[in-house]
C-alpha cells in the first residue's frame, strides 16, 4: 500500500474526519492512514431511545467527512447519520461528505410488488435533505441507485482486495459461487479476476425474508468453493448457500462479503453467518 500523505489537522483547508457510533474502528484506521486525529464528537442516548449527536470542536469553513455505516441496528445508525450531517451544516462546515461503507436500505431500489416503498430513494432524499454534499459508499446493491441522489455518489468496489485475500489462501483450485442469480454478474467479475469457474445458486424465495437454494449450478465440484456476496443483508443466503455447497461435497467451503460489519446481529440468519467458519473444512 502506498504511504498516505500526512494531513496537518490545524491547516484550515485540511479535512476533518468524524466517527459515527457504527464505525469507530474504521474511522480510527482511516485517520491513522491520514495522520490526523479523529474529530471530537459524542452521541448521547436518552432513555426513550432518542439520539443526540454533538460536535465538540469548531468545523466552521472546514471540509468534514463523516464515517457512518448503517449496520445493525440499521434504523438507529441511519437516523444518527442524518443528525450528524445536520449538526455539521448548522455549525457552518464548508462541505459534508458521508462515508457510508454499507447502505443497508440499498436493496429497496424498486417497487417490485404493490403498495411498497422504494426505501433506497427515501433514504437518499433524507440524506440530501439533511445537507450532505457527497456520498461515498461501497458495492451498492445496484449501480443505478446513484441516480436516486442529486449529489455526487462514489460507489467503490471491494472486489480487488477480496480477490487478493482469496489468492493469498494459496488454494490450487477455486470456484466462485454466487448465492443467487441476482449477484451472478458481479460474481463473474470475481471469477474472471481469479481465473476461476463460476457456480450459481438457484434460489427459491418463499417470502421477502426467507430464501433457500434449491440447487447449485456448477461445472466442477472437486474444488474449493468461495461463496461471494455483496453485504451482510445476505446472511441467510450465505448460510443456506454454504449448507447447499456442503451437500454437494465441494472440497473446501468458505465465504466472503464485500462489507465487513461491526459484529453480527443476534438473529437466526446472523447466527448462521457467525458459524460460517465451521463450513471451512
Amino acid at each position: 500500500m502506498e504511504e498516505a500523505t500526512q494531513v496537518d489537522r490545524n491547516d484550515p483547508d485540511g479535512p476533518l474526519v468524524f466517527a459515527g457510533s457504527a464505525s469507530p474502528r474504521l474511522t480510527k484506521e482511516i485517520c491513522g492512514h491520514l495522520g490526523v486525529a479523529v474529530g471530537q464528537g459524542e452521541v448521547l442516548r436518552f432513555s426513550e431511545g432518542t439520539l443526540f449527536p454533538r460536535v465538540l470542536e469548531n468545523v466552521r469553513g472546514r471540509r468534514v467527512y463523516l464515517v457512518q455505516s448503517t449496520v445493525f441496528p440499521a434504523n438507529d445508525h441511519f437516523m444518527e447519520l442524518l443528525f450528524w450531517v445536520d449538526a455539521f451544516k448548522r455549525a457552518s462546515a464548508m462541505s459534508v461528505t458521508v462515508v457510508m461503507p454499507y447502505f443497508s436500505y440499498a436493496k429497496g431500489d424498486k417497487k417490485d410488488e404493490p403498495r411498497v416503498s422504494i426505501r433506497a430513494r427515501v433514504c437518499a432524499d433524507a440524506i440530501e435533505a439533511a445537507g450532505a454534499d457527497r456520498v461515498v459508499t461501497m458495492d451498492l446493491h445496484a449501480g443505478q441507485i446513484q441516480g436516486f441522489f442529486r449529489i455526487p455518489v462514489d460507489d467503490l468496489h471491494a472486489r480487488f482486495i477480496l480477490c487478493d485475500a482469496i489468492q493469498a489462501e494459496g488454494l490450487s483450485e477455486v470456484v466462485v459461487v454466487s448465492p443467487d442469480a441476482g449477484f451472478a454478474k458481479k460474481a463473474r467479475l470475481f471469477a474472471s479476476r481469479l481465473g476461476a469457474p463460476l457456480a450459481i445458486g438457484d434460489k427459491v424465495r418463499a417470502d421477502v425474508k426467507l430464501g433457500e437454494n434449491g440447487r447449485l449450478v456448477a461445472e466442477d465440484e472437486d474444488q474449493a468453493a468461495r461463496l461471494v456476496g455483496s453485504s451482510g443483508r445476505k446472511y441467510d443466503l450465505l448460510a443456506i448457500g454454504a449448507h447447499g455447497l456442503g451437500r454437494q461435497q465441494f472440497s473446501q467451503l468458505g465465504g466472503v462479503v464485500a462489507r465487513v460489519l461491526r459484529g453480527v446481529p443476534r438473529t437466526p440468519n446472523g447466527l448462521k453467518v457467525a458459524k460460517l467458519r465451521a463450513f471451512r473444512r
